[in-house]
């Protein structure tokens, strides 16, 4: 599982980073301006399809059911139940892509009320394109689901990567005719992801030996019902979450042109921080699942509680420092092109406020895990029905206290609420942590963090000192604070017996055999 998550880290790694390079790409290009705006509004769809599709209904119900089919020896016969189910589902997404087609003014409004002239025009005619590519995610949900099962976690990482730059790409070289590059990029990008998706899903059916073919017929009614009503709470979920999004988004519309640029830049941020937290989600959750088909309750609850542990090992101390070090990360990033300093200081503020709710979106997609593999799709479902309820009640007097950037501090409050939420619920409905040494282990851990921010707030001051921001300054301004950071971490974790961080140690000397490389140098393994 530890070197399953290692390579999705480091795919969560390179996929981020094609995702940041997207976004230099539209700041190099277009800066803060309608067009970005136009996009973020209908990259929305992609958004939600992702999050409906990949992110809650079709891994976590499809994970589950041909697990237990495989349990049973029957994991053809799971195989159809889940190829039905996305069938269903695929026919729905069409009918929406034709209304989209015929009619995207109505969703436009509903999702981003303030653009106006070009902007609106621009995100019309790009939403009629990626309603047509949420059908694609949706088929490429259905294969992630069956590949999750075989500890097969690539892939959707790596078909993330491709659209990233692949869009970026079109942004790069066809900048002077509008959204033209996004348009052929993103086509590009979604055809790749879908021929990837096919191949994956013949090569497994020919390893497992299990007829491709006949696992296109149609199930037993019976069987796809009983999924199907299985998912209704996590559509629930889903459509929470959408809501939330959406009043955001319309929120933030309202705000002046290029709002949903700099707001959006501040957001593919965040990912600075999460990316090996939502890796250990993501491939602890079949092992969730396969504790409990064997019934190793025991065993369920060790991983949920070391998965809570290492999340906020993983989070914690990395907000912290991003915290500390935002001014040189969005300089680095984004200074250069079209994007104002005014802009970059907007983009810096926003990040910071974002950071504050980083250790909760993390925590809460474990969360989610645990209560998924327990088949538990109701609870989730109701907490996250909160997300929309709290933020239309709060907007108006964040923004009415904060200006636009109450926004993202109504968004930081209603995501600690519905995470805290969520941990109090699951450890008294399944045992999954014993609160005493977790609060002795959330001491330590904000000790250990400061102990790594505080040489971090040095080395900021210093370089301040130095003169305006540059880019060789901003690099060698964390360079520097890397190398005080990371022996500090080290000696850091003994002192204070952060046995997580030992096991990542471990690992890492494990993974990369340093003691087999440099045994010739002798006593080393003994060491």
């Amino acid at each position: 599982m530890a070197n399953a998550a290692a390579l999705v880290t480091i795919l969560s790694v390179l996929s981020p980073l094609a995702g940041l390079f997207l976004e230099i790409s539209l700041a190099w290009k277009f800066g803060a301006s309608g067009t970005v705006d136009a996009f973020r509004t209908a990259y929305l769809l992609i958004g939600f399809g992702t999050q409906l599709f990949v992110g809650f209904l079709l891994p976590h119900i499809i994970v589950p059911v041909i697990s237990r089919y495989r349990a049973d020896g029957n994991e053809g016969v799971g195989w159809r139940v889940a190829l039905t189910f996305g069938q269903t589902l695929t026919f729905a997404a069409l009918l929406f892509a034709a209304w989209v087609l015929a009619y995207p003014a109505p969703l436009n409004h509903l999702l981003a009320p303030g653009l106006r002239g070009a902007s609106l025009a621009q995100s019309l005619s790009l939403m009629r394109l990626f309603a047509l590519a949420v059908a694609i995610v949706l088929w490429c949900g259905v294969v992630t689901g069956i590949l999750h099962v075989h500890q097969i976690f690539v892939l959707p990482l790596v078909s993330q990567l491709i659209c990233n730059l692949s869009i970026a790409a079109g942004v790069v070289l066809c900048a002077g005719r509008g959204t033209a590059g996004i348009v052929i990029g993103s086509s590009f990008g979604f055809g790749i992801m879908f021929l990837l998706h096919v191949y994956a899903l013949v090569r497994i059916a020919r390893q497992t030996g299990i007829p491709l073919l006949s696992t296109f017929r149609p199930a037993p009614v019976a069987d796809v019902a009983a999924v199907f009503l299985r998912s209704v709470p996590l559509l629930v979920l889903a459509f929470a979450g959408m809501a939330g999004t959406a009043i955001l988004t319309s929120a933030v519309s309202r705000l002046s042109t290029g709002s949903l640029a700099i707001f959006g830049y501040a957001s593919k941020l965040q990912m600075v921080v999460l990316f090996g937290s939502g890796s250990l989600a993501t491939v602890i959750f079949p092992a969730l699942s396969g504790a409990l088909a064997r019934r190793e309750e025991q065993i369920f609850s060790q991983l949920a509680t070391r998965g809570v542990r290492m999340v906020l090992l993983l989070t914690v101390p990395l907000t912290g420092l991003a915290y500390v070090l935002r001014e040189p990360l969005v300089h680095i990033v984004f200074d250069r092109g079209a994007l104002s300093p005014t802009d970059l200081a907007m983009v810096a503020h926003l990040f910071a406020i974002l950071l504050l709710q980083a250790p909760a979106s993390a925590l809460s997609f474990l969360l989610l895990k645990v209560f998924f593999a327990r088949g538990d799709t109701r609870s989730p479902a109701v907490f996250h029905l909160l997300v929309p309820v709290a933020l239309y009640l709060m907007m108006p007097a964040a923004i009415g206290r904060f200006g636009g950037s109450g926004i993202l501090v109504a968004l930081d409050f209603v995501s600690w609420l519905v995470t805290l939420s969520l941990l109090l619920y699951a450890t008294a409905r399944y045992r999954i942590i014993e609160w005493r040494p977790l609060g002795r282990f959330c001491v330590m851990l904000a000790i250990f963090s400061a102990v790594l921010a505080l040489p971090a707030v040095g080395v900021h001051h210093l370089f301040e000192l130095l003169g305006p921001p540059r880019f060789l300054l901003n690099v060698a301004e964390l360079a520097a604070a890397a190398g005080l950071t990371a022996p500090l971490a080290f000696f850091a974790s003994r002192a204070l017996s952060l046995a997580e961080a030992r096991e990542i140690e471990n690992f890492l000397i494990w993974r990369f055999r340093w003691q087999d490389r440099f045994s010739h140098l002798g006593g080393f393994s003994k060491c």
